[in-house]
Formats: C-alpha cells, structure tokens, sequence
C-alpha cells in the first residue's frame, strides 16, 4: 500500500488525508494517511462499520475476522450467566440454527474455506475423523472409519491394521531390501 496511489490533500495539523471509497456503502471519505496505513479508516462512519453487528434475541452478537486464525470470530453476551463468551462464527451459527454440538463433535466446512461461514458449506463431524481423516495427509474416511495411504504401492487400508508408513506387505519387502543392504 503505497500513499501515491490515492489522491491526497493536507488536511487539519499538516497531516496528510487521502480519499478511500467506504467498503460498505462506497461513499467517498478523507481520511488520516496513518489511518488508512494501519488498517484503519475502511468505512465512512461507525452504522457502516458494524455491519456484521446482528441481534439475536435479547443478545448482541458482534462477529470480527482474525487475521492470525484467518477465521471469523463470534463474540456476545450470555443471557444466563451474564458473561462474554467467544466462538468461531461457524460454531456459532451451527449452535443457533441447529441446536448444542455434542461433546466430541467438530464442525467441518465442506469446501475447506475457513471464512465461508455458509450453513450449507457446515457439516457437523466426529472430532478424531475431522482431525486425523478429513484434514490428516493420505487419509480419508469412508462410512465411518480412517483409511491411510500406503507410501509405497499408494493403496488405501484401514489405519488401525498399520502403524508404519507402509502397509503390512510392503513393510514386509521394505525389511527384506533392508536387510539384503546390512549383508
């Protein structure tokens, strides 16, 4: 981001202002230089800046991007207890539409965007899969159970029959060429 690239004016105290388009309404606005450089000064007034403010029920929820997760967040108040919680967007909105998720439960988006937030991208997955199937390497899961990928001849077998990087046969010839080598 490069100050020549805006249109520019000295504004109040001999600061430098230069014009940015709201990113919500897209009404042209003067804003401070060290502003516009520190991520700041996007949206011409506070109404525009609160767009993902929503209410549900009797409770604000306010939903903010983090940039280190590269997530959405989901922050509000809890009507019961009165305390500020947080969630991901995803988890959120799952729980707001479809009930509680069950302890051990994760919820998987469907075309691996973590920042499509769509109900129809959710899926709600059992925790182990979602880690060790769906997003482990050479894995996959198929009617419930975590199949692994052999290194060598690239086959597909159930995870419980191997530990090794290879399964049990080219283990077995892995050993054999091994062992021909020490002789």
């Amino acid at each position: 981001m490069k100050i020549k690239d805006y249109e520019q004016r000295r504004g109040k105290s001999r600061h430098i202002e230069v014009k940015i388009n709201c990113e919500y309404c897209g009404k042209e606005k003067w804003v401070r230089w060290i502003r516009v450089k520190n991520g700041q000064g996007r949206y011409c007034d506070l109404k525009c800046a609160n767009l993902d403010q929503r209410k549900w029920g009797k409770e604000f929820v306010y939903f903010f991007f983090d940039k280190l997760k590269g997530r959405w967040i989901a922050r509000w108040r809890d009507k019961d207890t009165g305390k500020t919680r947080v969630s991901h967007r995803s988890r959120f909105l799952w729980e707001q539409t479809n009930g509680e998720i069950p302890d051990g439960y994760d919820i998987h988006h469907i075309d691996e965007d973590m920042t499509n937030d769509d109900l129809s991208n959710l899926e709600l997955v059992e925790g182990h899969l979602h880690k060790q199937g769906i997003h482990g390497s050479n894995r996959k899961v198929i009617d419930g159970v975590v199949y692994k990928q052999c290194f060598r001849c690239k086959q597909f077998y159930p995870e419980s029959g191997y530990t090794q990087p290879y399964c049990r046969s080219c283990h077995a010839e892995y050993m054999r060429e091994y062992r021909n080598k020490e002789e």
